[in-house]
């Protein structure tokens, strides 16, 4: 750019002092015949004149051309480089719409998973209530007999490869609440296999019925999504929310009331608070 510039400005200048000093300045001094007699006279300097000027021209022809093929293969690159991001697009939104069309096609399998996996919480969490009031009553037997029911109790099978799938094709927020489910169940499992009836914590037990409640309502929070693709809502859960969903596992049976058991307040207080 600034070498056309250059050119131009000389150019311009030459151009100027030759025409002033070889045909006004002639012209004007003695007319017609003084500017031949000029040329005349002048004839190798304006030889000169000239191969200057066309090398000039020249030049700046060649610098207008190569500017110009710059200029065309900048154009020919955005080009490549936009028609290359069309088709990453293009591919992008490929493999996400046949992502979610598998995702549609796996996830009516999900509810049945989801129960799967919320049947076996909810009879452990039903155990784990009759262990609470076995304690309280300070009864050995049933102790041991409550204990060895949970442990009967297999975790549930043939979920993992929905989950699986629906983990892989969903979302990342949908995959976040789904991973929590597995991760989280496998820790509540391991909690229950290493119950013993001969070193019951009643702090532990508490913690883990009030854990139990918690896992449910994470999973109830799932099915809407699972059944009809709404949007997963973690919805608050209240301290009295805790204590009607455990007064409720055995139908009012067995009944745990606010106030009763200062570690199950303190373990429900800080669910609530978590949700």
């Amino acid at each position: 750019m600034y070498i056309n510039k250059f050119l131009k400005v000389c150019a311009t200048l030459l151009g100027c002092i030759y025409i002033g000093s070889m045909v006004i300045q002639p012209l004007c001094i003695g007319g017609f015949d003084n500017l031949m007699k000029t040329w005349r006279e002048w004839q190798t300097f304006n030889a000169g004149m000239i191969a200057i000027f066309a090398a000039i021209i020249s030049a700046y022809i060649a610098l207008h051309l190569d500017k110009s093929a710059r200029q065309r293969e900048a154009v020919k690159i955005s080009e490549s480089r936009q028609n290359e991001r069309q088709k990453l697009r293009a591919e992008k939104q490929a493999r996400d719409e046949q992502r979610e069309r598998e995702f549609i096609a796996a996830r009516p399998f999900l509810p049945a998973s989801l129960t799967l996996i919320h049947e076996y919480v909810e009879l452990i969490s039903k155990d784990l209530l009759r262990l609470y009031a076995v304690i309280k009553a300070d009864d050995e037997n049933d102790l041991r007999r409550y204990v060895a029911d949970i442990k009967f109790k297999n975790m549930p099978s043939g979920y993992q490869g929905v989950f699986k799938e629906c983990i892989t094709l969903s979302t990342p927020d949908v995959s976040k609440h789904l991973a929590y489910i597995l991760v989280h169940l496998q820790v509540f499992s391991s909690r229950v296999e290493s119950l013993d009836p001969q070193h019951l914590d009643k702090r532990n037990l508490g913690e883990m019925l009030v854990d139990s409640i918690r896992f449910l309502f994470k999973i109830d929070s799932m099915f809407d999504f699972a059944r009809e693709g709404l949007p997963i809502k973690d919805i608050h859960r209240t301290v009295d929310n805790y204590y009607s969903r455990i007064n409720r596992l055995l139908d009012y049976q067995i009944r745990i009331e606010r106030g009763e058991n200062k570690q199950i307040d303190k373990f429900i207080d800080s669910a609530a608070r978590r949700d």
